[in-house]
């Protein structure tokens, strides 16, 4: 109380100026992916993508058209008090040395199980029917109608994607390269992307040849958006 008796209220706001102060973004865009058939896997590749199989997907579905950003997952983060970044509360350290930490940079430093949490906040926050892809969708996504290994007809890898040879070691805001031809931003290279499968080595050859959620875990498919 003051000197008269009266109740006096005293607020008392700690920062810590380690933390960055995110600045909230809603900015997720889809786009429409039809269903079909592709060449699911890689004769080429690690033992683990073998054999290449026809693999068909039912049902259309939409994926987001960015990598999450941090921007997006913040808003989540800070919406629930919780499922934070690992690096949330030492931003120098070495593991996260490359990474970018701006809004419209991918998230990075989370879990599968903090990746399903978001998907699940966000559709409620959306009434919307958000989850991740499966690997056969997001394959599918990535080698686009034509069965290419990376999805784009003209240029140069380096047109689409970053990797070691022009990434400078860092992590890169999300949409600086063109699209693949699904119209899809950085399917290859920049992060890695987390998919709703959990892994199997032997996962190509006992898989089915049809995309697996189609059938039950999700009744209205057509309306369901994949999160990056």
């Amino acid at each position: 109380t003051n000197r008269t008796g009266a109740l006096v209220t005293l607020e008392i706001k700690f920062i810590d100026k380690k933390l960055k102060d995110f600045q909230i973004q809603h900015q997720t865009e889809f786009v429409h992916i039809s269903a079909g058939s592709f060449r699911y896997g890689s004769n080429r590749g690690d033992k683990d993508e073998m054999p290449v199989r026809t693999v068909t997907i039912k049902s259309d579905f939409y994926i987001g058209k960015y990598e999450v950003t941090v921007g997006e997952y913040m808003e989540f983060a800070e919406a629930t008090r919780s499922h934070y970044p690992e690096w949330y509360n030492n931003l120098k350290s070495k593991k996260y040395r490359h990474s970018c930490f701006d809004e419209n940079c991918p998230i990075v430093g989370i879990s599968w199980e903090d990746a399903q949490a978001y998907a699940k906040w966000l559709s409620k926050r959306d009434n919307q029917k958000y989850r991740l892809p499966t690997e056969q969708e997001w394959e599918y996504v990535a080698k686009c109608d034509l069965n290419l290994d990376y999805g784009f007809l003209y240029g140069k890898l380096e047109d689409y994607s970053w990797f070691n040879q022009n990434s400078f070691d860092k992590i890169h805001k999300v949409g600086l390269k063109k699209p693949n031809l699904n119209g899809v931003y950085d399917m290859h290279g920049n992060v890695w992307e987390w998919c709703m499968d959990e892994y199997e080595p032997d996962f190509y050859t006992n898989s089915p040849k049809n995309n697996p959620v189609a059938g039950g875990m999700i009744d209205d498919f057509t309306n369901v958006k994949t999160e990056r």
